[in-house]
């Protein structure tokens, strides 16, 4: 349970049930964290106890100035200063309260976002620090082939992770036409994911299976102007072990196979390089300069993919045969991209002194890159892992909470240390996610945030405020303390 199978066989063993496997451990987590009253709810605590206060010290004035300067008797003074406590006493407020909280949760709702939690529309303007997971949440959650590098050329590839259209345009010297479309071709035959065209969405693709396989499969069609169906008579699975996949097709009457993989993995089982339209063989400068190529492009984020082909047949009928003495043909570089809207939504809570904290499972140099490509990172902030953290007590995390801006290789019980240290320095904290280990942090937040259309259930029921599939909240202005619960909100996507 929780887990989703999106290729291949296997033979699955369980080790633990329940309370003892990761979903157990979250579980966990989320009974361990107790509601908290809204900065709302305190105030208005403090200021009916204050109201309470002053009615019976003017109570208790009046009726010792009436017994005791005016002569009147006991029993008449002591109920008019009851009376007076009573008229004193604003018994409205609490309707007025909710009234105005319901207000606000109407214009939410015409902008696609349900408040599951009145006092949560008032605590949303008093937020001093968003915490927000990356995967699904800053980014689109569907890696988009980025830059293509064949014969010796770099391109760059425009257009959204799934639509048709998207430029492929060189950043330089323009290579030959043969490689980029022998580049494009390989990549159509990723077997892996499935894309197919929207039937309510002209120029839309929806894509299931792998999404590395998906982004490579869309460079295809983009290239071809449709997709590419080959004939495949054998696969060699992809494996973390062997970081490489081959895919045996049928073309034309005669057999061949792509390769798709790690870049040190393919150019390893490479003995050929494409290089304008022709197959030449593959010298160690070769190598060098494509080992650099791919190195300079992971230090930007990208996960790199090599392809290769190979146009003979092996002697015998193994099929991992199939996967030595290549051709390398180039690299793509794959991105999750942010989502349009995520960069002004930053810039928006950045004016409104709202600061912006990203919590991630990814690795530091992909999660800083995509930090700065959103505007979250400036000089002078800091990034720490999930290890790291596990080495700081809670008094030097508290220490040095204010300047963390990126959080990497975090666990469920990373964030929720985190949204807990940032609370116990008394900020007013959001968390907004939408997977499972979200859900501790998103519970123990002052206000709690889901996505609507791509969070899961755990995540939404332990939410405030679950923002639906085409809506943007802006923080255009603080809410007043008591006076006001009024949230400028934003339209548009989200």
């Amino acid at each position: 349970m929780g887990t989703r199978v999106t290729r291949g066989r296997a033979r699955a063993v369980v080790v633990s049930t329940g309370m003892h496997t990761e979903l157990g451990s979250i579980a966990g987590m989320l009974a361990t964290v107790e509601d908290e009253q809204t900065p709302l709810q305190r105030q208005l605590a403090r200021f009916g106890k204050d109201i309470v206060i002053g009615c019976i010290v003017i109570s208790a004035i009046v009726f010792l100035a009436g017994w005791l300067a005016a002569g009147q008797r006991p029993r008449e003074m002591f109920l008019v200063a009851v009376s007076l406590a009573v008229a004193a006493i604003p018994e409205g407020l609490p309707a007025i309260t909710t009234i105005v909280l319901a207000l606000g949760t109407q214009r939410m709702a015409r902008r696609k976002a349900l408040v599951r939690k009145l006092p949560a529309v008032e605590t949303l303007g008093s937020v001093q620090v968003v915490c927000t997971d990356k995967t699904g949440t800053l980014t689109q959650n569907a890696m988009t082939v980025r830059r293509i590098w064949a014969g010796g050329a770099t391109y760059e590839v425009g257009g959204e992770s799934r639509e048709t259209g998207g430029a492929i345009t060189p950043s330089g010297a323009a290579g030959d036409r043969a490689d980029l479309d022998l580049l494009c071709h390989a990549a159509s035959h990723a077997s892996g994911a499935r894309v197919t065209p929207r039937a309510e969405e002209a120029g839309q693709l929806e894509a299931s299976g792998d999404p590395t396989d998906a982004a490579l499969i869309v460079l295809g069609w983009r290239a071809k102007g449709h997709a590419h169906q080959p004939t495949v008579t054998g696969e060699v699975a992809f494996s973390s072990a062997r970081r490489l996949a081959t895919v045996i097709v049928a073309e034309e009457g005669r057999p061949l196979a792509f390769s798709r993989g790690a870049p040190e993995v393919v150019i390893g089982r490479s003995t050929h390089i494409e290089e304008r339209g022709v197959s030449r063989p593959l010298t160690e400068a070769d190598r060098q300069r494509v080992g650099a190529v791919a190195a300079a492009w992971g230090e930007e984020a990208m996960r790199v993919l090599a392809l290769a082909v190979r146009r003979t047949p092996p002697a015998g009928s193994d099929l991992a045969a199939w996967e030595q003495e290549l051709s390398f043909v180039g690299l793509v570089g794959i991105v999750d991209p942010p989502r349009p809207e995520v960069k002004t939504a930053v810039a928006e809570a950045t004016r409104a002194g709202i600061r912006s904290v990203m919590i991630t499972g990814d690795h530091p140099a992909t999660a800083r890159a995509v930090a700065r490509e959103v505007g979250l990172w400036t000089e002078g902030d800091l990034a720490i892992t999930g290890a790291e953290l596990d080495g700081l007590d809670q008094q030097r995390l508290e220490a040095v909470i204010q300047r963390v801006r990126v959080v990497a290789r975090a666990t469920a019980a990373h964030k929720l240390r985190i949204v807990d240290a940032l609370k116990s320095r008394g900020f007013v904290c959001a968390m907004t996610g939408d997977g499972v280990n979200d859900a501790p942090a998103v519970k123990s937040a002052h206000i709690g945030i889901a996505m609507g259309r791509t969070g899961t259930e755990v995540t939404k029921e332990s939410a405030d405020l679950v923002l639906g599939e085409v809506v943007k909240v802006f923080l255009r202005a603080r809410a007043p303390a008591a006076s006001s619960s009024t949230c400028a909100v934003g339209g548009g996507r989200r």
